[in-house]
């Protein structure tokens, strides 16, 4: 997947049952991570300043999921952690992954809400955290 494609079609299942699937006319900011990577747990405090300042916000969803874990495993490792809080899906097996890429995480695609990927970030977030912010809330106003 590279920045003007369409977001691929896919479902996720996440704690308490509930289900995840990407809709048109949502903007999505959408990361792949795992919490025993030194470079994922670097970029979170950057989604965790976006899931702070635009949770609920209508026409936006984050989406985080975590590659290589299950979901017990993956609650266990985030036992005590913030980031639990945001929305996370296991990807044990790398189905989803693999429909976006083959190696290097964290990897960070945000959508429009047409559906197609505006930007991608691979291994890290060069931004601030205010300049990231500024670019998810200027994708949640592109139709």
């Amino acid at each position: 997947i590279q920045t003007g494609d369409y977001l691929p079609a896919f479902t996720l299942s996440g704690k308490d049952g509930y289900t995840f699937s990407p809709e048109v006319g949502t903007a999505y900011l959408i990361t792949f991570f795992n919490p025993t990577c030194q470079d994922c747990r670097r970029e979170l405090p950057k989604l965790e300043t976006v899931w702070e300042n635009l949770r609920g916000q209508e026409g936006f969803e984050m989406v985080n999921i975590v590659r290589d874990m299950t979901l017990d495993q993956l609650s266990e490792a985030a036992e005590g952690s913030r980031w639990l809080a945001m929305p996370v899906y296991p990807d044990p097996d790398r189905e989803v992954y693999r429909l976006f890429a083959t190696q290097t995480i964290p990897r960070i695609y945000l959508t429009d809400r047409s559906g197609t990927i505006l930007r991608m970030w691979v291994n890290e977030v060069p931004e601030t955290a205010e300049d990231f912010l500024a670019l998810i809330q200027a994708s949640i106003e592109k139709p």
